[in-house]
């Protein structure tokens, strides 16, 4: 097997990492190759001959690693590894891979002969299709997408969500959405801060928004929180923050393979891909069951 190393120089952990990845790569004889741009990291991921691509970097970089991979034909897809440098990490917690760069060399340098398959989320908002391994998050996230601070998300961890959302509550309002299941009717929520479309577990670094969505399941687990205010949204933060989410009284959690999300009122309104911002009122997640060898 060869395995293609594909690092994100400007991810928080690539520096520190480099020296331990390179040590592991003379060893095994895996290509270190650090890209220049989101399209590279694509291109490279799409192109490659090699029969391994890791993406060494945060969501963002798998994110783009993904969406290169998902243009070629499912039996010409590299197996695919993830080395965690990022601040949030969300999908290696899901996957537990170790989070600590000598131990996560480690874990991709056992025998790979038994992978495990991921599936991967479908998004299509207009005439754009984008592919997500972790989440699609609605709502909040989009709005308070620059407040998370990086290093805020290093050393508090999921309660950088919290501190950020009381920067930001003079600019939270909610929102009226329209969320259809499958081939279902809608469902509509008032005041709704948040709906995720979970593949994985966490979101914003730690955040346990779906505890019990499996990234193999075939499902999509579909978690809203809505409410009267600032104050029900924190609280369903509070209860993310210690995992226990389903027990928020404000958070409705649901299974499908597809789902539909439309803003019927509110201000500006978008979405987090892996992390990654997109303004639109509407777009539709399904599942591609399967479609990765990891």
């Amino acid at each position: 097997m060869t395995t293609l190393v594909l690092l994100n120089p400007n991810a928080s952990g690539a520096e520190a990492a480099r020296d331990t990845l390179d040590a592991h790569a003379r060893r095994l004889g895996w290509s270190v190759v650090a890209t220049e741009t989101p399209e590279d990291a694509v291109e490279r991921a799409r192109t490659t001959d090699a029969t391994r691509v890791v993406a060494a970097g945060g969501d963002g970089t798998i994110h783009e690693i993904v969406g290169g991979l998902m243009q070629r034909d499912a039996e010409g897809r590299p197996r695919f590894g993830v080395l965690p440098l990022g601040t949030g990490n969300d999908l290696a917690r899901t996957l537990e891979v170790p989070l600590e760069v000598e131990a996560a060399c480690q874990h991709l340098a056992k025998d790979v002969a038994d992978a495990r398959t991921l599936d991967v989320l479908a998004v299509r908002a207009g005439e754009h299709t984008r592919h997500v391994l972790n989440a699609v998050n609605g709502g909040v996230a989009f709005t308070m997408h620059d407040a998370l601070d990086a290093d805020q998300k290093r050393t508090l961890g999921p309660l950088a969500f919290v501190k950020a959302a009381l920067e930001k509550a003079n600019d939270l309002q909610p929102w009226s959405v329209d969320v259809v299941l499958g081939d279902g009717d809608a469902t509509s929520y008032e005041n709704l801060f948040a709906v995720v479309a979970a593949n994985g577990r966490t979101v914003g670094g730690g955040l346990v928004a779906a505890p019990e969505a499996d990234p193999d399941s075939g499902r999509i687990d579909v978690v809203v929180v809505a409410g009267e205010g600032l104050r029900e949204m924190l609280v369903s933060a509070a209860f993310a923050s210690l995992a226990k989410t389903h027990e928020s009284p404000h958070v409705t959690v649901e299974r499908a393979q597809r789902v539909r999300i439309r803003k019927t009122a509110g201000g500006p309104f978008g979405f987090t891909l892996d992390g990654e911002p997109l303004e639109a009122e509407e777009l539709e997640v399904a599942i591609e069951a399967g479609a990765l060898r990891m």
